[in-house]
């Protein structure tokens, strides 16, 4: 993504690419919990990206010479961009990174998974208000990740 965002989106659109694409994770849960489906839809997903997008995208296909011109001209360096692997695995900012998206992933787990639950066995909501309220996190969480890298994106 990294590489894809500089290339295809204007750099004051770039940053909300995550947070649009986490917001999507989170609805997606809250419509399903089926594991298999959702891997075949990822499998799925991986497949059309391959075959659909490209590094340039004046290589693809549907891209007439009028929108080639409207493109960013491509990064020089060759094909392929140098990836500072050491330089990432030692750097404290990306384990704090990591340390974070693993707190976050679990409270989104706990939200998914066990949260109707306990609304159900503690504090005895019945079904329909268990629903309810047990998708009220994951609705808060599109409704402030979506824009979240736009407004970011205005500092």
């Amino acid at each position: 993504m990294g590489r894809l965002k500089p290339t295809l989106l204007p750099a004051a659109e770039g940053v909300g690419g995550g947070g649009d694409a986490d917001a999507g994770q989170g609805e997606g849960a809250r419509l399903g919990h089926d594991h298999k489906l959702r891997h075949l839809a990822g499998v799925a997903w991986a497949i059309v990206f391959a075959w659909w997008y490209r590094d340039d995208p004046r290589a693809h296909p549907g891209v007439n010479a009028a929108e080639a011109a409207l493109l960013p001209p491509p990064p020089s360096g060759g094909d392929h961009l140098h990836v500072p692997w050491r330089r990432m695995a030692t750097s404290r900012t990306v384990w704090c990174l990591c340390g974070q998206y693993a707190a976050m992933s679990y409270a989104w787990y706990f939200f998914v998974t066990w949260f109707p639950t306990y609304l159900l066995e503690v504090w005895k909501f019945d079904l329909k208000a268990s629903a309810a309220l047990a998708g009220l996190p994951l609705t808060d969480e599109l409704l402030r990740e979506s824009p979240g890298g736009d407004l970011i994106g205005l500092s």
